[in-house]
């Protein structure tokens, strides 16, 4: 993927479905080998987990689209090598509050209509805790689907306070 060019998005808007059946012609090692990668690159990057979780379902049922999309994935990575997340120094940082914002939307995936959960905690300016997954229930309303990410970052809050409390 040397001579790829980087792209400005990590994957596109239509690539989230896909047809039944898989392609025996593509290699499943090489295409498992490069979800591995990156999944792991995920733990310094979240703005990529939604879309390695995306592709990431097919691994079984490997069809072109899949590799096509985990290469865009790969050359949206090579164009933002030089960001990050940074934790800021102990004597830069004055506040040490934690701070949470979580979301949902309602019925995203549309083979089978489960709502996708997404939260971040940060500690001062520096995001300490986050996920993106789906919601194990089908929420009938975007209020309940709201409810089930407030609950589960209610939980993830109540953990990093303890936490943060047994570290200090």
């Amino acid at each position: 993927m040397n001579g790829y060019n980087s792209v400005s998005t990590p994957i596109e808007a239509s690539t989230a479905s896909n047809e039944l059946g898989e392609d025996s012609s593509l290699d499943k090692t090489l295409y498992r080998q490069v979800m591995g990668c990156l999944r792991y690159v995920c733990n310094t990057r979240p703005n990529i987990a939604y879309r390695v979780r995306l592709v990431s379902r097919y691994m079984d049922s490997l069809r072109k689209s899949n590799l096509l999309t985990a290469k865009m994935i790969l050359r949206y990575v090579k164009g933002i090598v030089e960001h990050g997340l940074m934790l800021p120094s102990k004597a830069n940082s004055t506040n040490h509050s934690i701070l949470g914002f979580s979301d949902a939307d309602w019925c995203g995936d549309k083979s089978d209509r489960n709502s996708t959960t997404s939260y971040v905690f940060m500690l001062g300016s520096a995001p300490i805790s986050w996920c993106s997954k789906k919601q194990d229930v089908v929420a009938l309303s975007s209020c309940e689907a709201k409810y089930i990410v407030a609950c589960m970052a209610a939980c993830q809050a109540i953990w990093l306070e303890k936490l943060l409390g047994e570290l200090s």
